[in-house]
This record gives structure tokens, C-alpha cells and sequence, in this order.
């Protein structure tokens, strides 16, 4: 099993009224349920923080792939349906993506 930690939060009302909603319809606990929606709002957050610097050419598409957690391929997808250019890569890009790969090869 995962390890866990405890954690208090104060939430509005409303989203304890949706959290406790959510929990109904899945035939679960309110915990399991907030832990599922706080691994998609993390997995969400990586992407569009990994997406925005690499539409700002801040870094390399394998580079924003590693901050998102994902594979090339679904950064790629996930740029595509942001209508965020995937390209125009410069050569020095090209070798870090390049160096990046053979070192999770090797790893």
C-alpha cells in the first residue's frame, strides 16, 4: 500500500457539498475521493506549467515531457490539443533532448 500522510484543509462549503456529492455517485469514502481529485489537479498543474514553458521556448519538448511526468509522445498530444506549435527546434535543443534520452536509456 502507499504510504500516506495526514493532511487538514479548510474548503468551502460548497466544494464539501460536491466532494461528499462525488462520493455518493462513486460508492466511496470523501478521503478517496479527494485524493483522486488532487492526483488529477497535480497531473494538470505539471502540464500546464511544463506546456507554458515550452511555448515560451524556455525548454526542450523532452524537458517539458520529464516536469509533466509524461512521455514525449503525450506531451506532444497534450501541446496539439492546447494548439501550442510543436517545432522549430534549435539545434542545441535537439542535442539536449538527444542527451536526455540516452540518459534515461542508460538509467
Amino acid at each position: 500500500m502507499e504510504k500516506t500522510k495526514l493532511m487538514n484543509a479548510r474548503v468551502p462549503v460548497v466544494i464539501m457539498s460536491e466532494v461528499e456529492n462525488i462520493a455518493k455517485e462513486e460508492h466511496t469514502d470523501k478521503s478517496s475521493v479527494v485524493r483522486k481529485l488532487l492526483d488529477r489537479a497535480i497531473k494538470n498543474w505539471k502540464l500546464e506549467k511544463a506546456s507554458k514553458m515550452y511555448a515560451d521556448r524556455k525548454i526542450t519538448l523532452g524537458r517539458a515531457a520529464e516536469i509533466a511526468s509524461v512521455s514525449v509522445r503525450e506531451m506532444i498530444n497534450y501541446l496539439e490539443e492546447k494548439g501550442i506549435e510543436i517545432g522549430n527546434l534549435s539545434v542545441q535543443d535537439l542535442e539536449d533532448d538527444v542527451i536526455e534520452m540516452y540518459k534515461r536509456i542508460a538509467a
